[in-house]
């Protein structure tokens, strides 16, 4: 492992621009934080380009689990690491109490294609989201996701880049294996209309009731922005689904698809 000693190093200064979702987009890179992320990028086999270590964080008692790794990645050219002093770590950051390991990696991309593909098999639930602001709830609805057997995301134009660091983080290492593609949701839906999915647009206050829903089989959820919710011609389109609030006027994006994506996998398991 090289040491960087200096702020103005330029493999320093290129993981700071990554912070820009403009940056992301010519390079075609993005950045992770947090040793966990790390250690789930290695799981993941994603494609890392550079590590940062801190003193910090080479003083860990859980780094020789990860050290053998890194330096034989490093030596058959899959990836750069570098040593770095805590506060210059610190510094370059994205997030706080980044835990003294930042990595750069070429996140898979996946087209719709891909997605519905992967749904197929065994029917897994597709989320739709619509014009979503929050890296966080983006992040924890993808970490949902996945845990609960989804096949994956359709960003609508608008909706927040799902490399943002804060939603890599929210996501504690979803965006690394989660497909996730942009796309316009009125394409999207006729794209999966056309292979057999029913698709169902989320409102607190109209359409069935989410318990009597039939959730089995290959479902698509659309969920909107925080907020606002869905758009009303989306609304319109599709079948409506209602999580119950009382006096609540609506619940979180993320809890409400957290709620939606169990509910699917347990009718999906027990058959209802």
């Amino acid at each position: 492992m090289r040491e960087i000693a200096s702020a103005r190093n330029p493999a320093l200064r290129r993981y700071r621009a990554l912070r820009d979702a403009g940056a992301r987009r010519e390079t075609g890179l993005a950045a992770a934080e947090g040793f966990n992320l790390l250690r789930e990028a290695l799981l993941s086999d994603v494609d890392l380009v550079q590590v940062f270590l801190s003193e910090r964080a080479r003083r860990r008692p859980d780094f020789e689990e990860l050290a053998a790794r890194l330096e034989a990645g490093e030596a058959a050219g899959r990836w750069e690491c570098f040593t770095v002093r805590d506060e210059l770590l610190e510094g370059a950051a994205h997030t706080e109490s980044p835990q003294g390991a930042l990595a750069v990696f070429r996140p898979r991309r996946f087209t719709l294609a891909d997605l519905l593909e992967g749904g197929r098999g065994e029917g897994k639930p597709i989320v739709l989201l619509d014009h979503l602001a929050d890296p966080g709830n983006l992040g924890l609805i993808m970490r949902t996701a996945e845990a609960a057997g989804g096949a994956g995301a359709v960003l609508s134009p608008g909706t927040v880049d799902p490399l943002n660091p804060k939603c890599v983080r929210a996501g504690a290492g979803s965006v690394f294996r989660l497909p996730a593609v942009h796309e316009d949701l009125v394409v999207a839906a006729a794209a999966l209309q056309d292979a057999g999915w029913r698709l169902f647009a989320t409102s607190p206050h109209g359409g069935v009731e989410y318990t009597a829903a039939d959730l089995t089989g290959r479902v698509g959820l659309l969920f909107g922005q925080e907020g606002g919710g869905l758009a009303p011609s989306l609304l319109e389109r599709f079948e409506g689904l209602r999580i119950p609030t009382g006096r609540v006027e609506s619940l979180n994006v993320a809890m409400a698809a957290g709620i939606l994506l169990y509910e699917a996998r347990r009718q999906r398991t027990s058959g209802r």
